[in-house]
């Protein structure tokens, strides 16, 4: 089956066919330009290209080409930091790169600054905070929070591709919402936001093909005896979002999770080992489900669960333990490497990845001069924020 994005992609190749029948041959045919050199170069430089030609431009603004440049890059080791400047209402992207070898390299600022769009902008007396919610095939989206008076706060989020400049300012779905996920969904070709209120028990989600945000219903059902404990690190594996748990001082044991493509709530069985310890984090490893579990002890002891077959709840399996020591986690990486932080003093931050799935644990560390706020896995990509929606303000929305 051919799909609306690979006709686009055929239509452009076909079209540089009809319109010049009697030209003389490049070198290379231009499906060869097109898949095994235009493919391969940076996303800065095929934002350049697109002015070489119409035909380069319909090449490369097309969703189909962006998955297949994708494809091609998707294997990066780097990290995008988000650092809030100073003195000052802006910003700033940060690349975090690392080597095979899980040494981290000094940070990179990114040419790509956020100055929160003009409702933000008129918030400037009462503060604001901005922070990172997720990072999805070089998709990045932020959750803008400012704080007009004592009471009310209005929020709204946003979906940015640092490396081509363009934003999708998305607006909230209500003012209670303070939990959000952001992720891809491949069995729909779809990104999604979760958003959560724990007080007011509202659940949504956005979709960014539709452009539309979905309420989940039945909460009265699903949440008769308890309110959920929301833990910032939630994961999606073959199309369930989970989230994470408090396990210590709680009677009631349960673990839920959000069907994001039909839109309902799943509870799992509860598994016995986990009162072993004061909380739990899903991620996802290596394409399976696991569990990062903290201890009960004083000692700062972490062991790592997966479940071995995805569909029997039954073969969570501990694959090994490492001492976390007394730092604060930012980023779980899809192979399993863990990206910390300890705040050494003011503005200065000590950045440590760790590799515990080796024999003897390996980690690297370093020092960074920044008040960062948030971290997360990075890949630059051409991946439009705007998803399928063709808005008339794609082209103003750079930065």
């Amino acid at each position: 089956m051919v799909t609306s994005e690979g006709n686009a992609y055929e239509k452009c190749l076909m079209n540089n066919i009809v319109s010049s029948p009697n030209q003389i041959p490049a070198t290379l045919p231009d499906h060869l330009i097109v898949e095994e050199i235009l493919q391969r170069l940076p996303v800065k430089t095929l934002v350049r290209f697109k002015s070489v030609s119409k035909f380069w431009f319909c090449i490369i603004s097309s969703p189909e080409f962006a998955k297949k440049h994708l494809n091609r890059t998707s294997d990066n080791n780097e990290f995008i930091l988000l650092n809030s400047l100073y003195y000052s209402r802006s910003y700033k992207f940060l690349s975090l790169p690392y080597d095979e070898s899980s040494n981290l390299k000094s940070p990179i600022e990114m040419n790509f600054t956020l100055d929160i769009p003009s409702r933000q902008q008129l918030q400037t007396e009462k503060g604001r905070v901005v922070d990172l919610v997720g990072s999805c095939n070089g998709l990045v989206c932020l959750s803008c929070l400012s704080y007009p008076t004592i009471i009310l706060c209005y929020q709204f989020l946003v979906i940015c591709n640092p490396a081509t400049h363009q934003y999708h300012e998305i607006n909230n779905p209500s003012s209670t919402i303070f939990y959000y996920w952001f992720g891809y969904i491949p069995s729909i070709d779809d990104y999604k936001i979760f958003a959560a209120s724990t007080t007011s028990l509202e659940f949504y989600v956005y979709s960014l093909s539709t452009g539309e945000w979905n309420v989940l219903s039945h909460t009265d059902t699903v949440f008769r005896y308890f309110k959920p404990e929301l833990v910032p690190l939630q994961t999606a594996v073959d199309d369930i979002l989970y989230w994470s748990i408090v396990v210590s001082h709680r009677k009631i044991r349960h673990i839920i999770g959000v069907d994001i493509v039909n839109l309902n709530f799943k509870e799992f069985p509860w598994m016995d080992w986990l009162d072993r310890y004061s909380r739990a984090s899903f991620f996802e490893m290596n394409g399976c489900l696991s569990l990062l579990c903290y201890s009960l002890s004083r000692q700062p002891q972490a062991d790592v669960w997966t479940l071995k077959q995805g569909n029997e709840w039954s073969s969570w399996e501990k694959m090994f333990s490492f001492d976390i020591g007394h730092k604060y986690l930012l980023h779980i990486t899809s192979n399993g490497k863990f990206l910390a932080q300890n705040y050494l003093k003011p503005h200065i931050s000590q950045i440590t990845l760790i590799d515990p799935s080796r024999d003897t644990l390996q980690q690297s560390s370093l020092d960074i001069y920044l008040n960062m706020v948030a971290a997360r896995g990075y890949v630059e990509s051409l991946v439009s924020p705007f998803g399928a929606i063709k808005s008339t303000k794609e082209e103003d929305h750079e930065v």
